[in-house]
């Protein structure tokens, strides 16, 4: 006779039906794929195992996420750059330059 199992996976955690036959061995979930180990024919849970809602069928626990790798110091902050710099006026011919007439 089938019995209920809950996916133990917190994204997933969706039910569903698994035969009295695969009990002590594992399925993969319906919905997220993963696998999924389940307690010996006995009904009693196995160390790590979460229990599903009825039946009294256990499911093993996710495995634990894996921790945020180590972040680097933040650097000083940068020097703004500076400021833009107008270039020089041009400065008024020479008399007797090449400057052309009007």
């Amino acid at each position: 006779m089938p019995f209920k199992v809950c996916c133990p996976y917190p994204d997933c955690g969706k039910f569903m039906l698994v035969e009295d036959s695969d009990r002590g061995g594992s399925v993969n979930c319906l919905i997220c794929r993963r696998s999924i180990r389940l307690d010996g024919a006995d009904g009693g849970a196995s160390p790590g195992a979460a229990t599903s809602s009825s039946a009294g069928a256990s499911v093993a626990k996710p495995p634990a996420p894996k921790p945020a790798p180590a972040q680097r110091p933040a650097a000083a902050p940068a020097r703004p750059p500076a400021p833009a710099t107008r270039p020089p006026a041009p400065s008024a011919p020479a008399a007797g330059g090449n400057a052309a007439a009007p």
